[in-house]
């Protein structure tokens, strides 16, 4: 009896007081609203750092209380149960039981004997009588066998527990990526929608035009066929008037009359015998055109992130894209474009006269704005975090804001700024790089915002920096520091020491990769640093070391002041330019400059096929 009753304490144990985080009996108990059951400690493990969770049991998403975890309702009926089954009275009855069983194990050789030793050579229990057919071999006591096998069964089942915590993570992965795949397919099925319809309106465009053409050719036709039809009928009646008068005067015998009828006759018909019977002009006809159209590219991503097109696709060479150009308050108009940073489908403008961020999507057709502050606002940089939020620094009320990419304000980034101007994020790392042009520094934050190095420096010599505008970092982890004051970009370590001076005119005798009033920054995936030159109306790539390069951008592609950059997975560079008013979507394929992610997955979100500055 106590048996059974003992088996059933265990059952009980084993399926209603197991928490299924941890495998083990309940501590704290803690009832989610699915009515689902863990212990406190697990759950605050699982949801470190979030609002939310996903039931490890249902996979219902779950909002924590105000109070988080604790807050969530006490099981004080598993609790309950729980010290009833782990009471020093069942406890004691366990352990005896235990003992009771150890003391009668018998030996299943000699009936009579019980089991005290361990063959550790055959591997089997062995009792006294036994262990005298086991001459050489390494026998030991069976409880310390026994302590041995518990030890490694323990380390068994605490690898297991540990890989159950993995798996319940890589379920909230997979949830995320669920979701994540939701999205994207979402913004998808939009884009081709839009872009289908930007089809239809070109075609209808088209449609009109070649069919008012088609009219006014067929009224031209028309006009010239129906003259010559006037001119033929002419010539018929005067033929048919003169061939009467004839017929009536060979009826008469007066020769005079004949002669004269015969010669008007014969007048007629010479003067009409030479019309042209010939229908002769040019014939309208419309030739269609059987192309075939796409409207865009599915492509797949390598297990690196890579996207790889069919053959046929990936000699497509698309054509550069200008939006905007007059200055205004209108979608897709701007007021002093200052930076710029991209995802896998959007395109983020600082629209800094405006006081708002436009979002386009990478054909630059607008799909919505928002605003990033009341009539104090001046924003200045933006960028895009590694979880796709996008971050604005703000020149007016000295903040860093963090904004949805449907513009619902987030929070609020670090503290303690005057004028952050340039922004830049690893999108690796998260690593925040942020300048201060009125503190005249540079401050790299953690991804949760907490300062992590300052770069503050004054004085004489090719490391100072007195008007630090735009910020880059190289994929080392290295900051860049496009410098006004000395129209040179500034290159620190990640620790913060000074490495080189870069476009400085003693560099470079015939004055190539000169700076003249440096602005964007960003970084390719072979650390080439690209660099706006506002002054010179030129965008300039140098190597990692400093050494000028090329100008991959000037006038020629429609630059004048060349502010902010991004760089498209598809090898497209979007540039800001403050004179025109404009953002310039420019086709790089015959450069040999690769997007930041190359040979990476980041999440959107994005996946980002992106370089973000």
């Amino acid at each position: 009896m106590a048996d059974e009753s003992e088996g059933f304490r265990e059952e009980i144990r084993e399926e209603f007081l197991t928490c299924s985080i941890c495998m083990e009996v309940y501590t704290r108990p803690k009832m989610l609203p699915c009515i689902h059951t863990f212990c406190q400690r697990c759950l605050e493990g699982y949801t470190v750092g979030k609002s939310s969770l996903s039931c490890p049991t249902c996979r219902r998403e779950i909002m924590l209380p105000m109070g988080g975890v604790q807050a969530l309702t006490d099981n004080f009926y598993i609790a309950s149960l729980c010290a009833k089954v782990s009471s020093p009275s069942h406890e004691n009855q366990t352990t005896g039981q235990m003992t009771s069983l150890q003391t009668t194990n018998p030996c299943p050789n000699h009936p009579g004997n019980q089991v005290r030793s361990f063959c550790r050579t055959c591997q089997i229990a062995t009792c006294d009588t036994c262990a005298n057919d086991h001459p050489g071999h390494d026998v030991d006591d069976i409880g310390t066998v026994v302590t041995e096998k518990r030890g490694e069964i323990g380390q068994t089942l605490h690898n297991a527990k540990g890989r159950i915590h993995k798996l319940y993570g890589f379920l909230d992965e997979l949830d995320q990526a669920d979701m994540h795949a939701g999205r994207n397919f979402q913004e998808a099925e939009m884009l081709v929608n839009q872009t289908c319809q930007r089809l239809v309106e070109e075609v209808a465009r088209q449609q009109e035009g070649v069919i008012a053409d088609l009219r006014a050719r067929a009224v031209a036709r028309r006009t010239e066929l129906t003259q010559r039809r006037e001119q033929v009928q002419k010539t018929m009646s005067d033929l048919i008037v003169a061939c009467r008068r004839a017929e009536e005067d060979l009826r008469t015998a007066d020769l005079q009359a004949m002669s004269t009828r015969q010669r008007d006759l014969t007048e007629i018909v010479t003067s009409h015998g030479a019309t042209d019977l010939n229908i002769t002009g040019e014939e309208v006809e419309f030739k269609p055109c059987l192309d075939s159209i796409s409207i865009g590219q599915f492509g797949v991503k390598d297990a690196g992130g890579t996207l790889e097109l069919p053959q046929s696709q990936q000699t497509t060479i698309q054509a550069n894209i200008t939006v905007g150009g007059l200055k205004g308050r209108g979608a897709a108009q701007f007021d002093f474009p200052t930076d710029v940073a991209v995802t896998n489908f959007h395109i983020f403008v600082l629209d800094k006269g405006n006081n708002r961020v436009q979002v386009l999507d990478k054909r630059g057709s607008f799909v919505r704005a928002f605003y990033t502050g009341n009539e104090r606002s001046k924003p200045q940089g933006v960028a895009v975090n590694p979880s796709g939020q996008v971050v604005v620094t703000d020149l007016g009320d000295g903040t860093v804001k963090i904004f949805s990419q449907e513009g619902q304000l987030l929070e609020y980034f670090g503290e303690g700024f005057a004028k952050p101007c340039g922004i830049s994020i690893h999108p690796w790392s998260g690593v925040v790089a942020i300048s201060d042009i009125q503190k005249e520094r540079v401050t790299l934050h953690r991804p949760d915002g907490s300062l992590l190095l300052t770069l503050h420096s004054k004085g004489e010599g090719l490391q100072s920096f007195r008007k630090p505008a735009y910020v880059g970092t190289l994929n080392s982890g290295g900051v860049l520091i496009s410098d006004n004051a000395t129209q040179s970009l500034k290159l620190f370590s990640k620790e913060g020491n000074f490495v080189r001076a870069i476009g400085k005119t003693a560099e470079r005798v015939d004055g190539s990769g000169q700076l003249r009033y440096p602005r964007g920054i960003i970084v390719d995936n072979a650390d080439n640093i690209i660099v706006a030159d506002a002054d010179n109306g030129t965008v300039d790539v140098f190597d990692s070391s400093g050494k000028f390069l090329l100008h991959t951008a000037n006038k020629a592609d429609g630059l004048k002041r060349p502010t902010g950059l991004a760089l498209l997975g598809d090898k497209r560079l979007v540039v800001t330019d403050t004179a025109t008013h404009s953002v310039l979507i420019l086709n790089m394929a015959d450069k040999d400059i690769l997007p930041r992610d190359a040979g990476r997955t980041l999440p959107d979100s994005p996946s980002k096929v992106c370089s973000v500055m």
